[in-house]
């Protein structure tokens, strides 16, 4: 291999892990948008039902009136319902149902990295014909520790 191609093939080798971090930061802000949204959007929901519980204790009839604090109210349950065993056994249902949907949430990025711990070999690398090597049918690959230089 002449010196240019070397020289190539070591540049588009910083590319390849350069566009990788890229892409893992971007997910990475990605999803600290999205958590920052929830996190307002449940923050939100929580000061409009303790309003309109409070506005429920001054004047019942405002409050069931007021389309805002309906509406919380058929989101997070009326104060005033009195829960019979089956909504209570509901809302225990629900509760589980989010908390598996949490964890499965919590299980994409481990899977995904172990995905990607599956294509590594050796944390060996050879420069010419990236493409190939990290195609998932080929037998080498490159592994994050490769690309540990090119983080700045």
């Amino acid at each position: 291999m002449d010196k240019i191609t070397f020289e190539i093939d070591a540049l588009e080798f910083e590319k390849w892990c350069v566009t990788n971090r890229l892409e893992e930061l971007e997910a990475e802000r990605e999803g600290l948008a999205a958590e920052v949204i929830s996190a307002n959007e449940k923050f939100i929901a929580q000061r409009t039902l303790q309003a309109c519980k409070i506005l429920n204790q001054e004047d019942s009839n405002a409050a069931i009136l007021n389309p805002i604090c309906r509406q919380a109210f058929k989101d997070a349950l009326h104060p005033d319902l009195d829960l019979s065993d089956a909504t209570k056994n509901y809302k225990k249902l629900a509760n589980e149902i989010t908390h598996q949907q949490e964890k499965i949430e919590k299980l994409r990025k481990p899977i995904l990295e172990l995905k990607l711990k599956a294509f590594t070999i050796n944390d060996s690398v050879v420069a010419p014909d990236l493409d190939k090597k990290l195609s998932p049918n080929n037998e080498q690959s490159i592994s994050a520790s490769d690309c540990s230089k090119f983080d700045k």
